[in-house]
């Protein structure tokens, strides 16, 4: 054993440190048991903080995640509107120009033909039924 010290010795430092068979213990003693107890009081402690601080950065660091995923789900939103709004409004143009440039062929088209080819009614000869 380290220092000469028998396994009779270790078992009883163990239990005073546990605090069991404290009662033959010197004033000097207790109170190095009570610094020990101090310094490991203080150092649990300030785990403990240094552990909720850790804990609260992660739920303002989660918060701010969740806050811009929704910030960019809505503006993916607005952004989907707006796109599905302006393909509308171009499929209205290319209707309305398609439209257009059909009228301009049927106007360009009558204005080439002459008047005697041009399509008449069928009417049906009056004359030969009587």
């Amino acid at each position: 054993m380290k220092g000469g010290r028998s396994v009779g010795q270790v078992s009883q430092a163990v239990w005073h440190l546990k605090g069991e068979d404290i009662s033959s213990l010197h004033h000097k003693e207790l109170m190095a048991i009570e610094e020990a107890l101090d310094t490991g009081l203080a150092a649990v402690r300030k785990k403990q903080a240094s552990t909720i601080l850790h804990c609260n950065k992660n739920m303002e660091y989660h918060s701010m995640l969740e806050q811009s995923g929704k910030m960019l789900d809505d503006e993916s939103k607005r952004l989907n509107f707006v796109l599905q709004q302006q393909e509308m409004a171009m499929e209205e143009n290319a209707m309305e120009m398609e439209n257009a440039y059909h009228q301009q062929r049927v106007r360009d088209y009558n204005s080439q033909v002459p008047f005697a080819f041009r399509v008449q009614p069928i009417q049906p000869n009056l004359q030969e039924r009587m």
